[in-house]
């Protein structure tokens, strides 16, 4: 949304400046060169400024849906920050309601399933898929009903360093059709 109060603000600049411009004696018919001149320089000009220094996070993200870093245009940086928030905020009640409604049989299938088809996709190199294929065999169920929440929600976490949110959550609800759950 703020991306399109911003585009219709820079836009309307030299629109409403062409009026102005005209009206000025020694400029008379130049009025809508120079406007329409304005509305490049401003889309030239607005992404180059900086309104504050931008603090870089050296962490990198961990989750495959969201690599990548935010603009070094201020504005631009604010609206993906905005936006990566909100998938984030959205990842994670997913991310709780799988917690909820699967069990780890499930889990296990729909995880094996989807590295299998990141395999064949992109290819992890043999010592990440290795690992992700331990990892997808130790997950086994808590006593505590505390731990076991924690517990998936870091294994769903987990798998999202190589598996996107989307194939994952796809892959269980298909397997939460096989097993039951």
């Amino acid at each position: 949304m703020l991306f399109v109060i911003l585009d219709v603000g820079v836009c309307g600049i030299p629109v409403t400046s062409e009026g102005a411009l005209s009206s000025i004696p020694f400029l008379g018919s130049l009025g809508p060169w120079i406007a329409d001149l304005s509305g490049i320089v401003l889309t030239l000009v607005l992404p180059a400024i900086r309104l504050k220094p931008q603090e870089r996070s050296t962490e990198v993200s961990q989750v495959r849906d969201l690599e990548g870093s935010s603009s070094s245009n201020p504005i631009l940086a604010v609206i993906e920050d905005e936006i990566r928030n909100r998938i984030l905020l959205h990842m994670q009640k997913e991310v709780v309601g799988a917690c909820r409604r699967y069990d780890w049989e499930t889990i296990k299938l729909a995880a094996g399933r989807a590295l299998e088809e990141e395999m064949t996709i992109r290819p992890l190199p043999d010592e990440k898929y290795q690992a992700a294929r331990q990892s997808i065999d130790a997950y086994q169920q808590d006593p505590d009903p505390r731990q076991d929440s924690q517990k998936k929600y870091a294994a769903i976490v987990g798998l999202l360093r190589w598996c996107s949110f989307n194939r994952l959550r796809n892959g269980l609800n298909a397997a939460a059709g096989e097993t039951g759950s």
